[in-house]
């Protein structure tokens, strides 16, 4: 039965997905997709409040996903950080508090 019901939540979403697709993202009065590939991952399944909204992107070899609760905004998933870039920010606001710190009591 498990089986029946996610081949009909996978075509359910996937023509829901087309038809937003061509309704509502294309631009102009006429469009044209010559295919649409729509990835449902069903092996985990979650109750989420309403409105949440979803992104994911590809960097590198590896995908990130992130969703946020529209009502509370907490964000769950994978945040990608480049340590050399937290690394200068850092250095940067310790050098810009020096700066500061020094400027007043001179």
């Amino acid at each position: 039965k498990e089986e029946i019901a996610d081949q009909i939540v996978r075509q359910e979403v996937a023509q829901l997905e087309a038809g937003r697709v061509t309704n509502s993202l294309l631009p102009g009065d006429v469009g044209s997709v010559n295919s649409i590939n729509t990835d449902i991952d069903l092996d985990r399944v979650e109750i989420v409040l309403l409105p949440v909204w979803l992104a994911s992107w590809r960097h590198g070899d590896k995908v990130h996903r992130q969703m946020v609760n529209g009502q509370t905004g907490k964000v769950i998933g994978d945040i990608p950080t480049s340590t050399k870039k937290v690394a200068v920010a850092l250095i940067l606001a310790l050098g810009l508090s020096l700066l500061a710190y020094f400027g007043m009591t001179q």
